[in-house]
């Protein structure tokens, strides 16, 4: 599917996508908390609809989009680990759903593919383990945070895989989608538990929003 094929819904709710994130990002920069909290889950909330009447015959991509949208939601107290705790499961599957939809657009994944992923995530392993032991003290917390990332990290590669060697151009766009993803988070997990920033919300949300945008158009145009 090109995007000059899309139905008229999904440019129309992608506009709302666009129109409602300036809005939040302004209240981000300006740090109006309260107004922020409540702006929070309409972007995404438009972008899973605009994913909805693009693809309905593929659910995994929206109903991952729903996950991500709940996992927006609890996030707005993330201060409080039950809270951020949810946070971290929604996206989880979220990602893994937004995974399993790759590997159905790529069809039968020879053996390197695995071999290569399994690869880059060893590397991830041995390279960033200690490092998140040093940034999050909470057991619970930290072990979650290294499986989320161990999943997102995932997702990278087989975007990659499937942009060079499944001949899908569009994952390029995921691929890079789940590049700011990662930049998102660490933003967030550093923020988070080592040292706060001004305009934090501004920095996290800037990189989530397009990365949610990148992500979704790159599963519903690669078919």
């Amino acid at each position: 599917m090109r995007i000059d094929q899309l139905p008229i819904a999904t440019y129309v709710f992608l506009s709302l996508f666009l129109i409602s994130s300036i809005v939040h990002l302004v209240f981000c920069f300006l740090e109006k908390e309260r107004i922020r909290k409540i702006s929070k889950p309409f972007p995404l909330l438009f972008l899973m609809v605009a994913l909805i009447f693009a693809r309905i015959d593929h659910p995994l991509i929206y109903i991952g989009s729903f996950f991500c949208l709940a996992g927006d939601v609890a996030l707005l107290r993330k201060h409080k680990v039950w809270w951020f705790s949810f946070g971290l499961i929604f996206f989880l599957i979220g990602h893994i759903l937004f995974i399993a939809e790759m590997g159905i657009q790529m069809g039968n994944v020879p053996w390197y593919s695995y071999l290569i992923n399994g690869l880059i995530l060893i590397v991830y392993v041995i390279l960033l383990f200690n490092k998140w032991r040093k940034l999050i003290r909470h057991k619970n917390i930290r072990l979650g945070a290294i499986i989320y990332s161990f999943v997102l990290i995932s997702a990278l590669c087989w975007a990659i895989i499937g942009s060079i060697f499944f001949s899908r151009p569009n994952f390029i766009l995921v691929a890079v989608g789940y590049l700011l993803f990662i930049v998102s988070d660490l933003t967030l997990a550093i923020t988070l538990f080592k040292r706060d920033v001004k305009r934090r919300d501004f920095y996290i949300m800037v990189t989530y929003l397009s990365a949610s945008l990148l992500i979704g158009l790159g599963l519903i145009l690669a078919f």
